[in-house]
């Protein structure tokens, strides 16, 4: 009799320790997203637990959960380890199905990581056995995810193929899906096929509309106003940037809000309605610039982990009670007449402890949220005086009315690396002596130390150029290192900070049409037709009709280094009707990217530069900026950006 009993009891204890297992497995999955950290937690005790009473279905899922989070934390490559065990357990088991359900999830891994080849043969392995158990549902997210992965290597026709086949397949299952219609939508735009384009995404707009899919919301009604913009229907382009703007801001999807905030600037700069233009674009840079604001994710991420770490202490003391108490439960089941009250006493010791946990978890949340407010608090003073320096530095900073009187056609690419630059730009239009005069400047650093710097720059340029009225450029560089060698007190070159300016300082004469050039390591290129170039010029770049100069600079800062502090040269070069010339800082060049995340290089700017150099300043400047992004991709801007174009 007493085997019997405990047997029984040994039975309802596995039963209940798996079914604990489950409802632990169910609450990490909710919070995946959520709260990493806290699921991270619960899966590493279902393991442990698991791992107790040999539940290898338990380990699976738990392994295929933390797969989950680590990929929501970017770490893609532990996630890869975690899908890897979660196949192994599966596999065990002999469950097929949940085991590819894993494989899947490591293309979707791989396919993030560009490991292509790797994604689609999980794609495909997963596939074959989803087809074999009739998992339709399956068949068409592999089908979707090798039509993403051509569509990211810019194969639009065969992405297009891929994503047909799954829309032909969700029909058959009796369904629809948005993102699919979207993707389609997608593809016809990137081929140029604009009244396909329309027909799919104003098809996937209605059916978000119906189904409040507003995930991808705002980026259709984005995407369908620029169609309307080509179409020049500038009213419906108009009404359906409003509309996504408004949803981007209610459901807080700040990359969207930039983003179609830049859009309207363009639209209402078509339209001829400059200031609402001005406004629109001013609004999406300022919201560019607080995204990458890597500072503020910081602060975030880090009070995040503290309120996630008190989380898990709090969940990892309350599991351990509950083992204890299941070990009590053992030891009792000895006397089996008085089980039921002893159930009845654990579950008031229980509920004692639930209660005592709970008051001193709400304790411990009201200390965290007043650490949290304090956070929240010097973390936004910090952000507003960041913001009222960018707004100090910006108004320094040459206009565009000055920039006018110097050229008809003209451009300022500026991009700073973070909310305030070491880059700055600074012209004159000195109508008494019939000279245009401008700077592209690189202070020492970015962000608010070069910042500093620039703002430096800027009042000596002003007080050297405009009230003391030097005008002749090697003499302009020499009394400026003078300045800020002295304002920085930098007398000892071998001891001291090496910081300085690197710059290019060009004054047009326009009664002679001469162009007086100095540099510190900063060149300057001029891009002319060759039917106006000497025989004996020399180019460093060339095409069929343009040829580009470079005139190369002193090889010192504006500042002190460690060799001699010799006299600045400048250069004297005759322009022709037509030329381009280009300054800028070394930003652009330097920055990492393309499919082998190496820099853009010099080489490759001045054939960019070359190209573009026939179309006016300001298209030249929206293809430099896209050219830029294109190659950065999703890697971080290292530097700050600044290029300037005058056409003679």
């Amino acid at each position: 009799m007493k085997l019997q009993v405990l047997f029984i009891l040994s039975w309802f204890s596995f039963s209940q320790e798996n079914k604990e297992i489950d409802s632990l497995i169910g609450v990490a999955v909710s919070k995946h997203y959520e709260a990493p950290s806290y699921a991270d937690s619960l899966y590493e005790v279902v393991i442990e637990k698991s791992e107790k009473v040999n539940y290898i279905k338990g380990i699976a899922l738990a392994e295929k959960g933390l797969g989950v989070v680590d990929d929501v934390r970017g770490k893609q490559e532990e996630s890869l380890v975690h899908y890897k065990k979660s196949f192994e357990a599966f596999m065990e088991i002999k469950d097929s199905l949940n085991a590819f359900k894993s494989v899947f999830n490591e293309g979707m891994i791989y396919r993030k990581l560009k490991q292509i080849e790797l994604a689609k043969d999980a794609f495909k392995k997963a596939a074959v056995v989803f087809e074999n158990y009739d998992f339709e549902y399956g068949v068409v997210l592999c089908d979707v995810n090798i039509g993403i992965i051509h569509f990211d290597s810019k194969q639009y026709r065969t992405a297009l193929g891929h994503f047909k086949e799954a829309y032909g397949k969700m029909k058959n299952l009796g369904g629809s899906d948005v993102n699919l219609l979207m993707n389609m939508g997608n593809c016809y735009y990137k081929l140029q096929e604009k009244d396909s384009a329309f027909f799919y995404l104003d098809k996937a707009y209605e059916m978000a509309l119906a189904t409040k899919h507003y995930q991808s919301f705002a980026t259709m009604q984005n995407t369908l106003g620029h169609l309307y913009l080509d179409r020049k229907q500038f009213d419906k382009a108009e009404n359906l940037y409003l509309s996504a703007l408004k949803f981007a801001e209610d459901k807080e999807q700040w990359s969207s809000v930039a983003s179609i905030q830049m859009s309207l600037g363009k639209l209402y700069r078509e339209k001829g309605v400059f200031e609402k233009a001005y406004d629109y674009l001013r609004k999406g840079v300022k919201l560019k610039d607080s995204i990458a604001n890597k500072d503020f994710e910081l602060e975030l991420s880090e009070k995040e982990a503290v309120i996630q770490n008190e989380k898990k202490k709090h969940e990892i003391a309350l599991l351990e009670e509950k083992d204890k108490l299941a070990q009590e439960e053992i030891h009792f089941a000895r006397e089996i007449r008085l089980y039921l009250s002893i159930v009845l006493v654990l579950i008031l010791c229980i509920a004692i402890l639930l209660f005592f946990q709970s008051k001193r978890r709400r304790s411990m949340n009201k200390v965290l949220s007043d650490k949290n407010e304090q956070i929240e608090e010097q973390h936004k003073e910090i952000t507003d005086s960041i913001n009222y320096a960018k707004q100090i530095q910006t108004a320094l900073l040459t206009s565009d009315a000055e920039w006018s009187k110097i050229s008809h056609d003209f451009f300022v690419l500026f991009k700073p690396k973070d909310v305030v630059s070491g880059d700055f730009f600074w012209a004159l239009e000195h109508e008494e002596e019939g000279l245009s005069i401008w700077v592209a400047a690189d202070c020492t650093g970015h962000g608010v130390p070069g910042a500093f710097m620039s703002m430096l720059g800027i009042g000596f340029l002003n007080e050297i150029i405009i009230e003391n009225k030097v005008l002749e450029a090697d003499e302009i560089l020499n009394k400026l290192r003078e300045k800020i060698i002295s304002a920085l007190q930098q007398k000892n070159v071998n001891t001291q900070r090496k910081d300085g300016i690197d710059m290019s300082l060009c004054i047009w004469n326009k009664k002679k049409n001469e162009l007086v050039y100095a540099g510190a390591n900063n060149p300057i290129y001029v891009v002319r037709n060759k039917s106006m170039l000497k025989p004996e010029t020399e180019l460093k770049e060339e095409n069929t009709d343009f040829g580009l100069i470079e005139y190369a600079p002193d090889k010192m800062p504006v500042g002190a280094h460690t060799d001699e502090l010799k006299a600045f040269n400048q250069t004297l070069v005759q322009l022709e009707k037509g030329d381009m010339i280009y300054s800028f800082t070394d930003g652009y060049a330097d920055q990492f990217g393309g499919k082998s995340g190496k820099k853009y290089k010099y080489k490759q700017f001045r054939q960019y530069l070359l190209s573009l150099s026939s179309i006016p300043a300001n298209e030249q400047k929206q293809k430099l900026d896209e050219e830029f992004e294109s190659w950065k991709g999703e890697l971080e801007q290292i530097d700050d950006v600044c290029v300037i174009g005058v056409r003679v």
